[in-house]
């Protein structure tokens, strides 16, 4: 039996900031149950970040993210969203008062 890992980065909002990352992880084969919004990194809160990950076989998406000052940078992103539509690789809401979310590579 595989097993199934979903990491949830700082999912308290507040004011200050969390700064919690997940940094250079291998993530793989991930929501095999529950195929949709079960991303292998969720940032929410203030001020984290998923940098330099290696994530792919997902049936929907590998980082999804809400808040403000979040850090997706540097992470190499293949074979996922293999089972849904209307998704992205890296997602987010529509939340008008999230704001500095920064996205690079």
């Amino acid at each position: 039996m595989r097993e199934e890992f979903t990491f949830t980065v700082a999912i308290e909002t507040r004011s200050d900031r969390e700064n919690d990352r997940v940094e250079n992880c291998e993530i793989r084969r991930f929501a095999e149950r529950i195929k949709t919004y079960q991303p292998a990194i969720r940032l929410e809160g203030d001020g984290n970040a998923a940098v330099s990950n290696y994530i792919h076989d997902a049936p929907h998406s590998a980082i999804i993210y809400n808040g403000n000052d979040q850090l997706v940078e540097a992470n190499h992103i293949s074979d996922v969203v293999l089972e849904s539509d209307d998704a992205g690789a890296i997602y987010t809401g529509r939340d008008w008062t999230a704001r500095g979310s920064g996205r690079s590579k």
